[in-house]
């Protein structure tokens, strides 16, 4: 299972030692769901601002990830037709000595 990218930011230590801090200076449950509530739209609009920055160098790797990833599935479908061609053939061929045997056993 993979932990959804907002909570990768900066690490595990941040957020632990934000939790620290929104119990501590709580005084009561709903001040501990307001901190957390604050906490999670800064987190939100760093990562989103993070992506955004980065989004503009994402997209050429992305591109040519696709790229290989097509490649690859059109490889292994060409492979696989291959393999389906053959085996029509070899079934083909069979059934033409099939009929001929079948030929042979009727005409005395």
């Amino acid at each position: 299972m993979k932990v959804p990218s907002i909570f990768q930011w900066p690490s595990a230590w941040l957020w632990g030692a934000l939790g620290v801090l929104i119990v501590s200076g709580a005084d009561g449950f709903w001040d501990v769901i307001e901190g957390a509530a604050v906490v999670t739209l800064i987190a939100s609009v760093v990562f989103y601002l993070r992506c955004r920055r980065r989004g503009a160098d994402a997209v050429p790797s992305d591109a040519s990830a696709v790229e290989q990833r097509l490649d690859a599935i059109e490889r292994r479908l060409t492979d696989t037709q291959d393999v389906m061609i053959a085996v029509s053939e070899k079934v083909d061929q069979w059934e033409a000595e099939r009929s001929r045997a079948r030929d042979q056993e009727t005409t005395p």
